[in-house]
């Protein structure tokens, strides 16, 4: 009786070893995800604000454009 109780707290012993590394790799791929996830987070947040500024840069270009072809249409002789 004695040696079969020894035996089992020896193989729940090693189990709970097994399982605390276990959790161990699982938090270890958890902050290797939440990394990954913050890097992409990070990136599409860049990207939608050089998308924003080219946004506006191109709407500014066009009203520059549109003004002096407005000017330019002033600036022609009238024709009889």
């Amino acid at each position: 009786m004695f040696c079969i109780c020894c035996r089992t707290k020896n193989q729940l012993a090693n189990e709970i070893d097994d399982y605390t590394k276990k959790l161990l790799e699982d938090y270890e791929d958890l902050d290797k995800l939440t990394i990954q996830a913050d890097i992409w987070h990070s990136k599409y947040r860049a990207s939608r604000s050089v998308n924003i500024t080219h946004s506006h840069g191109s709407a500014r270009v066009v009203r520059t454009t549109t003004k002096a072809y407005g000017e330019g249409q002033n600036l022609t002789p009238c024709q009889p």
